[in-house]
């Protein structure tokens, strides 16, 4: 069966058990909001492609996400025609984030932190961290602290907004 997505797809990449755990109700929301668009989840870890096997309840399409190499990245675009890519949590992948930009795809960062220890790291690579998350359209952020450190690393202040750790808040897909 290959997978395919289609024009309109909302792609989520959760890469391993904690970000599929934490993607379940974004995933369950999006379904219900935009049930003629294809939801595709992407995972990394076979723990995480395990987990998110057991608990996928709908019609989400799951996948193993390609290396973050440009041609992998290229060819999975290509196939999914997403219009919309969500990283679950702080996944940066330059190439991933490049490429879906290139092409015109929205992209958002959702159930965002970062830790004070995993900043310090970032900082030393901050000139081409800045680069590519001036590509990501929103940074929906877990909370204040989080939001600071996002911005201290170069991404613009106008996109970055504190939802908490409702992830359905991220995108605006929670029940009203």
């Amino acid at each position: 069966d290959s997978l395919q997505g289609g024009r309109g797809a909302i792609w989520v990449h959760a890469v391993s058990v904690g970000e599929v755990l934490a993607a379940r109700p974004l995933l369950a929301a999006l379904e219900a909001r935009f049930p003629d668009r294809p939801l595709l989840l992407s995972t990394t870890t076979p723990t995480g492609h395990a987990v998110a096997q057991r608990s996928l309840s709908g019609t989400a399409r799951l996948f193993f996400a390609p290396f973050d190499w440009p041609g992998p990245v290229r060819r999975a675009l290509d196939r999914l025609q997403p219009a919309l890519l969500v990283l679950v949590e702080t996944e940066i992948w330059p190439n991933l984030i490049h490429e879906a930009k290139r092409r015109g795809v929205r992209v958002a960062m959702v159930n965002g932190r970062i830790s004070e220890r995993s900043h310090r790291g970032y900082r030393r690579i901050r000139p081409f961290l800045r680069r590519v998350l001036r590509e990501i359209d929103l940074f929906a952020m877990q909370g204040d602290a989080h939001a600071e450190r996002i911005r201290d690393l170069g991404a613009p202040a106008e996109r970055v907004q504190v939802s908490g750790n409702d992830i359905r808040k991220s995108l605006g897909t929670e029940k009203r």
